[in-house]
C-alpha cells in the first residue's frame, strides 16, 4: 500500500508540474469602468468631471492573456460600453458599443529590468479589433424632438493603444487599472459626418486579474504538505 501511495503521489506531482507550466502562461481578467466620447461634437475634452458625467457611460470587459515570457503577452479582450454627447439645443446622441480585439502587451518594468521583483508593474499595449455599435440620435427644434435609431450592419475596424497598471496583492491575483484610446476608421460613431475626420472613444477601467499558475501551487501544497517547495 505504501508503494501505491508513493506512486499515486508522484503521479499527482508530475501532473501538477505539467499543468502548472501550461497554466502559468495564462491569466484572465474582468474589469468595470466607463467609456468616453471624443469626436466632432464633444464639448468637455478638457473638463474631466463633465466628460465623465455628460459624455461617458458604464463599461464592462473580460480578457485572457497568454504570456510568451515575463515581459511579453498577447491579450484577447471584449467589452461593452456606452457613450453620450451632443448639444441639447441642437441634437443629442447615445451610442452602445461592443468591442472585441487582440493586443500585444509589454511589461515595461520587466523589459528594462528583467530581474526586478516588485508587486507593481506597468504595461503598455496596442492592438486592433472590430466594433459593433448602435446609436440613438435626438434632434430638438421649437420644443419638438425627432429621434433616429441606427446600428452597424457589419463590424467596424478600430485600432487602439493604452497602458495598464498591475498590483499583485495576493498570490495569483492582481488589481488592475487601464486606460486605452480607440480610433474608428469612420466618422459615424456620433452620426455627425465630417469629411476626413474620425471618431474616438476611451475606455478606463479597474479590475482583477487571476493567474492560473497558482491553481497547481495550491494543489501541490495540499498533496505534499510536508514537502518544501523549491
Amino acid at each position: 500500500m505504501t508503494f501505491i501511495r508513493v506512486g499515486i503521489a508522484q503521479d499527482i506531482q508530475e501532473a501538477c508540474d505539467l499543468s502548472q507550466i501550461r497554466l502559468s502562461k495564462w491569466h484572465i481578467s474582468i474589469s468595470g469602468g466607463f467609456t468616453s466620447y471624443f469626436g466632432d461634437i464633444s464639448y468637455y475634452d478638457l473638463d474631466g468631471w463633465k466628460k465623465i458625467t455628460q459624455e461617458s457611460g458604464p463599461a464592462f470587459g473580460i480578457g485572457a492573456t497568454y504570456h510568451f515570457n515575463n515581459w511579453l503577452g498577447l491579450t484577447a479582450e471584449s467589452f461593452v460600453g456606452k457613450i453620450t454627447g451632443g448639444n441639447t439645443t441642437a441634437n443629442y446622441f447615445a451610442t452602445e458599443l461592443l468591442d472585441y480585439n487582440l493586443n500585444v502587451e509589454v511589461d515595461a518594468f520587466k523589459l528594462l529590468i528583467p530581474d526586478l521583483d516588485s508587486k507593481f508593474s506597468m504595461n503598455v499595449f496596442a492592438g486592433a479589433g472590430q466594433l459593433l455599435f448602435r446609436y440613438k440620435q435626438s434632434q430638438f427644434n421649437d420644443g419638438s424632438s425627432i429621434s433616429v435609431t441606427s446600428q452597424t450592419s457589419v463590424p467596424e475596424f478600430v485600432y487602439f493603444f493604452g497602458s495598464r497598471l498591475y498590483y499583485c496583492f495576493k498570490n495569483g491575483i492582481s488589481i488592475t487599472s487601464s486606460l486605452s484610446i480607440h480610433q474608428l476608421q469612420n466618422d459615424k460613431l456620433d452620426n455627425f459626418i465630417k469629411v476626413g475626420d474620425f471618431d474616438y472613444f476611451s475606455f478606463f477601467n479597474l479590475g482583477l486579474a487571476y493567474y492560473f499558475g497558482s491553481v497547481c501551487e495550491k494543489a501541490r501544497i495540499k498533496a505534499f504538505p510536508n514537502k518544501v517547495r523549491q
